[in-house]
């Protein structure tokens, strides 16, 4: 019985020959096992070959998305080339029939720089009336009409706050480029319109990125007191020795608003509050 017992055990135990003549013990790995294992291993391989490909895809992806944004900035500006004097003369002649003239001295007093403050603009009126706030218009050296407001005025020898027909005054606009009035003769104003000036003095963007905002996009929406409006923008400037930005806008609705009240240019996240009412 004990032999017998012995023979049962696994160990012991060996497999019919088969037609080879040969024994196989199976103690030794099953080759379906095999077979299993080296599946299994080329298809993790394979997985993290996938895996390698889809991060070095997206990688490059993000690489490339900053190139396209520089290369956008950097793109060089298209310059504009001043017209003729005869062509000035010919669009500004367009404008002499305007409500309300204001005649520009000829020579060198008749537009002046005063530091990062304005233009001053040295006339007589020559007809209708103009005052601090009212938007202008004239043409520039590339022919193109601007608006601009008027920011201060002094009508000489007299204490008027407005400058009238036959009174020789000076008038302060914005600071612009002294080369836009080269050709240009007369300031003039055919409509009333619905401004504000926004004065900027806490932001946190630099005055750069505002800038460029503007320059970018000549109307865009704002909200004053919680009521959303659609603003046109007629210039700006920047005085940086109060880090303070003005804007002088015109609304597109005809909502009066007052001094003081609170300005948020939406898309740039800054406030500032209303300097003066413009028209």
């Amino acid at each position: 019985m004990i032999q017998e017992q012995n023979n049962l055990n696994p160990n012991n135990f060996t497999a019919p020959r088969n037609n080879g003549g040969t024994s196989q013990n199976l103690n030794s790995n099953p080759p379906k096992k095999r077979n299993l294992g080296l599946i299994i291993g080329i298809v993790i391989f394979m997985i993290a070959v996938v895996l390698i490909i889809v991060i070095v895809i997206t990688s490059s992806k993000k690489e490339e998305k900053p190139k396209e944004e520089v290369s956008k900035e950097e793109a060089p500006k298209v310059e504009q080339t001043p017209i003729t004097k005869e062509e000035f003369l010919e669009i500004e002649n367009q404008y002499l029939q305007s409500e309300n003239i204001f005649n520009i001295e000829e020579g060198d007093t008749g537009v002046q720089v005063i530091s990062e403050n304005g233009i001053v603009i040295v006339g007589t009126g020559k007809k209708g009336t103009f005052t601090r706030n009212d938007i202008v218009e004239f043409v520039d050296q590339y022919g193109e009409l601007r608006k601009a407001p008027i920011i201060a005025t002094e009508a000489f020898r007299t204490e008027d706050e407005f400058v009238r027909e036959g009174s020789s005054a000076a008038v302060m606009l914005p600071p612009t480029d002294k080369d836009d009035f080269v050709y240009t003769s007369i300031i003039f104003k055919n409509e009333i319109y619905n401004g504000i000036e926004v004065s900027i003095s806490d932001s946190s963007l630099e005055f750069e990125e505002i800038e460029k905002y503007l320059n970018s996009n000549p109307k865009f929406d704002i909200t004053i007191n919680g009521t959303v409006e659609n603003a046109t923008i007629v210039t700006y400037y920047h005085n940086r020795n109060v880090n303070d930005t003005r804007l002088y806008l015109i609304l597109n609705s005809n909502n009066v608003y007052s001094v003081n009240d609170e300005v948020k240019i939406n898309n740039l996240n800054i406030s500032g509050e209303i300097e003066n009412l413009l028209r």
